[in-house]
């Protein structure tokens, strides 16, 4: 089940588990996202110290 949450939401996930490894996926169509996209990679790497990386399957599907 897909779900919809805040980037609120997100940052207070984030802050409960510090030293955690996190993983977060958002499904978006990047050409009518991008800003979108660049704004929350921006945000979530301030609030949490990390490089934060998205990473487009708009050249095929990549299984890492």
């Amino acid at each position: 089940m897909i779900t919809s949450i805040s980037l609120d939401e997100i940052l207070q996930r984030i802050s409960t588990y510090p030293q955690s490894n996190i993983w977060l996926a958002i499904v978006a169509n990047n050409s009518e996202h991008q800003e979108l996209i660049q704004n929350l990679e921006e945000t979530l790497s301030i609030f949490t110290g990390y490089n934060v990386v998205a990473i487009s399957g708009q050249e095929g599907i990549m299984l890492v």
